[in-house]
Formats: structure tokens, sequence, C-alpha cells
């Protein structure tokens, strides 16, 4: 690997990478019969300006858990909130989903079944990496 600087292992296959500002990294290998090949990646390594707004926590308005491998899950996007807590609620106030893991998202079932098309209010509590508390309330249509 090179350039060397902020790998763990340089001289490994795979190694993890830990540059402070965006760096182009390029691999080289060589296999048993002497012949080389080389491949190159960019770290980007993005600067938090600051604030936690709406223009960092996304979350869609609407998601189509319908099989078909597009939009299947509602997630709340962030690349600023390290701790999270998202609810959704039917139009009666019942939870139909909660989560504290920004991973984890909502498949658009209520105790093991699909619920019918609809609109769903949301909640959702956050702390941003700079410690500000973030809190946003909304809906998201489910289409099927």
């Amino acid at each position: 690997w090179s350039p060397p600087e902020a790998l763990a292992n340089p001289l490994q296959a795979t190694t993890d990478a830990s540059p402070t500002e965006t760096t182009l990294y390029t691999v080289t290998g060589t296999d048993s019969l002497g012949c080389m090949v080389s491949d190159t990646v960019t770290v980007a390594v993005l600067r938090y300006i600051g604030g936690c707004d709406e223009s960092s926590v996304f979350v869609p308005t609407a998601f189509s858990p319908n099989g078909d491998g597009f939009n299947d899950v509602l997630y709340v996007r962030s690349n600023v909130l390290t701790e999270v807590y998202f609810e959704v609620y039917s139009r009666w106030g019942e939870r139909v989903f909660a989560t504290d893991d920004i991973t984890r998202g909502w498949d658009g079932t209520f105790k093991g079944e699909p619920l019918p098309p609809a609109v769903f209010g949301y909640q959702l509590r956050g702390v941003c990496i700079d410690g500000v508390e973030y809190v946003a309330k909304g809906s998201v249509s489910l289409l099927r």
C-alpha cells in the first residue's frame, strides 16, 4: 500500500485506514508467477462543519415495503447523529415501531403483520456529534 501513512499494516492485503485528510491509496500485488497488478482507492475524509438540522438528518416522506428491493425499509439517515430514538405511530396514536439503533429500520409491519397503505406519524430524538440535541416530528406514507 502506498502511501503507508495512516494504515494499520501497509504490508497486508487488507488493512484499516485512518487518514486525517482525503487520501488516494494504491495497492500493488504480485502473484506466484511474478505478474503485478495494482489498483487505487480514495478514502474521503468529510469535515463536520457544525449544525444539526434538517440538512444533516433525513427521514423519507414515503417508502414502499413491497419486496422489490427498493425503499422497502424506512431508515433515519444521518452522518452526524451519535444517538437516536425513532418512533412511528398509526393515525390512532398506537406505536407501531420504535428503535434506538440507527441501522435498524421499519419494514412496514406491526406485530409481524404487514400494515396497509396509510400515513404514519413519527418522532425522532437524537444527539449529534457536537452534543446538540436533535428533535423532529413528521409523517411518512407507507405505499404498497
